[in-house]
């Protein structure tokens, strides 16, 4: 089960137990990188005068606009899993409650357990996530903080990113 998907169910579940203080819509897109659907489905909220709305954001930059709408038309907009840009969040003058982990931290811990396991001549790659997203960019940046100033420093083979080339990038790294 996905990620989503697990979260999603975790909500339907709440709002059954919860069925007479607050109605839930489910919404979702159909992959991570459909920034345009989710910015249409934040309009549908706004439209419909949602009470709330609760947004894993596809890109952390392009949604920003139509959250400051949907924060503008009086509703309670939430943060998780993917944070907006604290920049254009603050370009906008927008202060968005977020719910989430600590990705950096995270992947510096992975980083960390991993240098615990490499000997020299090793090579580290990193296949990163969609290069807009705040989790993708995070965890990036952790794993070459656990990296850096070790014997292996500039020792990345890569950072291949996500996007419309990855099944090609996928079938690469499998190759080498």
């Amino acid at each position: 089960m996905s990620f989503f998907l697990t979260m999603e169910n975790g909500a339907k579940d709440y709002q059954k137990k919860n069925a007479d203080k607050f109605d839930l819509i489910s919404n979702g897109i159909k992959n991570e990188t459909d920034t345009s659907s989710q910015i249409q489905i934040v309009e549908q909220m706004i439209v419909s005068k949602a009470d709330a709305i609760i947004i894993a954001p596809s890109d952390s930059k392009a949604l920003v606009p139509v959250v400051k709408k949907a924060v503008d038309a009086g509703i309670l907009v939430i943060n998780i899993d993917n944070q907006f840009d604290a920049a254009v969040l603050k370009d906008k003058g927008l202060n968005v409650p977020f719910v989430g982990p600590n990705n950096r931290k995270g992947a510096k811990d992975i980083g960390d357990y991993l240098a615990k396991h490499l000997k020299a001549g090793d090579e580290v790659g990193i296949i990163e996530g969609i290069p807009t997203s705040t989790n993708s960019q995070q965890r990036t940046l952790g794993f070459q903080d656990a990296m850096s100033g070790r014997w292996y420093e500039g020792g990345f083979r890569t950072v291949w990113p996500m996007g419309n080339e990855q099944a090609q990038r996928n079938r690469r790294c499998h190759a080498e």
